[in-house]
């Protein structure tokens, strides 16, 4: 069956090693339906996703937005759950805003933001202060009533997750830079451990990066998470 929209081949391939093919073929219903409902017009896909596809979208009045709809989750999964949760405890705060949620279709309203800050031009040295500013105000967001996965289960995945992607993308890090990523998530480890606020310690980590924005608009930052879009 042939789709309206263009979709990544990356979500392609994830949709049919797990077997749901459904999920594609329903895919141009599902965003049909959820221009009804949010009176939006989506537009062009966004490239780069992964568990997800995300399209440009317009309100009936002209505002921009982002439309994501998750991949269908494995048995048991709440990934999706777990990012509404923390989109709605961030509330704008490092991420970007939700204006909507539909969770029986596993789909969100965004902020529309602007390119990436790997092709804003900025030197490495800046990134690293916009990314380091940003994180500050990422680990600020209160979690406790969000119900929200223990950081410490994720500082586990990403000292193992490190490592061995680094091995199998041939070392494009140096030992002293992994070294160094470990000491950091030590630290923060500790801290939890001590109950202290992860944005605290990271503020000391960074103290040499004082964050600066040359136009002061704000930009969307590479992530280094897990999974994008």
């Amino acid at each position: 069956m042939k789709q309206k929209r263009s979709i990544p081949e990356a979500v392609i391939q994830r949709v049919k090693a797990a077997g749901k093919q459904a999920w594609l073929e329903q895919l141009d219903n599902t965003i049909e339906t959820l221009e009804r409902q949010w009176h939006i017009h989506v537009g062009d896909t966004l490239p780069g996703g992964t568990h997800a596809f995300v399209a440009s979208a317009d309100w009936e009045d002209g505002k921009a937005c982002v439309l994501k709809i998750h991949l269908p989750e494995e048995t048991g999964s709440d990934e999706f759950a777990n990012e509404i949760r923390f989109l709605q405890a961030a509330n704008g705060s490092g991420y970007v805003t939700m204006y909507a949620v539909d969770m029986d279709k596993k789909a969100c309203l965004l902020e529309r933001l602007g390119q990436p800050l790997s092709k804003a031009g900025y030197p490495v040295k800046e990134q690293i202060q916009i990314i380091c500013k940003t994180l500050e105000n990422i680990w600020q967001t209160p979690a406790d009533s969000y119900l929200l996965p223990d950081g410490k289960a994720s500082i586990t995945w990403f000292r193992s997750f490190i490592p061995s992607a680094n091995e199998a993308h041939g070392h494009p890090c140096s030992t002293e830079l992994i070294d160094q990523a470990m000491r950091f998530f030590a630290v923060q480890k500790g801290a939890f451990a001590l109950g202290k606020l992860c944005a605290h310690t990271w503020r000391r980590q960074c103290a040499e990066y004082p964050a600066r924005s040359r136009h002061g608009k704000r930009l969307q930052a590479d992530r280094c998470r897990r999974s994008v879009l």
